[in-house]
């Protein structure tokens, strides 16, 4: 709990998911079916506190959009 998107996005490079430069961009200019995005902007601290702490299980070389997803609404894949 308490982790940044860039602190997310460097565990996921570092546990194989996918690289923290694709997951950032993901998180700030990817497409989401969220109510809670209507009307968001994009950028940089788009996704701040809407990934949510937890353990997961993740495919290694996951697409970024797919594990935004997963973390976003505490979901496996």
């Amino acid at each position: 709990e308490g982790y940044t998107v860039k602190q997310i996005a460097e565990k996921m490079e570092k546990s194989g998911v996918c690289s923290a430069d694709d997951f950032i961009a993901e998180s700030e200019n990817g497409q989401f079916d969220y109510e809670f995005l209507s009307g968001a902007v994009t950028g940089e601290h788009r996704l701040e506190g809407y990934l949510f702490p937890d353990t997961y299980e993740l495919y290694k070389d996951s697409d970024p959009h797919a594990a935004i997803d997963a973390v976003a609404f505490q979901r496996r894949v």
